[in-house]
């Protein structure tokens, strides 16, 4: 999926940025408007070894998406990385929850 051509998901990002470093001005405006700025800074911030890098570049615009991807494709170093998405291990019933809010108030 490294055509002009051919539109990448979050995954061809991710790896565009740790492995492959493809320059910014090989991909077509259509693999540009997949690029989502939200799901790459949680998706790298999910490797410790990025979290400040993240924490950093997300402070840029999300429409600077040349940007983002220049800085991240830069800095972060050539290698193959898993990088495994954290989700909450329990999930609270909502209606404890709001029995609990009601009591409090």
């Amino acid at each position: 999926m490294t055509s002009k051509t051919n539109t990448k998901t979050l995954f061809d990002w991710l790896e565009e940025i740790t492995v492959k470093k493809t320059h910014s001005a090989n991909f077509s405006e259509e693999s540009w408007d997949s690029f989502n700025s939200y799901m790459v800074h949680r998706y790298l911030s999910m490797d410790i070894n990025y979290v400040e890098l993240v924490n950093y570049v997300q402070k840029i615009s999300p429409q600077n998406k040349k940007q983002i991807y220049t800085i991240y494709r830069e800095m972060i170093p050539k290698k193959k990385v898993w990088l495994k998405y954290v989700k909450p291990s329990k999930k609270q019933r909502p209606q404890s929850v709001a029995e609990y809010v009601a009591k409090y108030y």
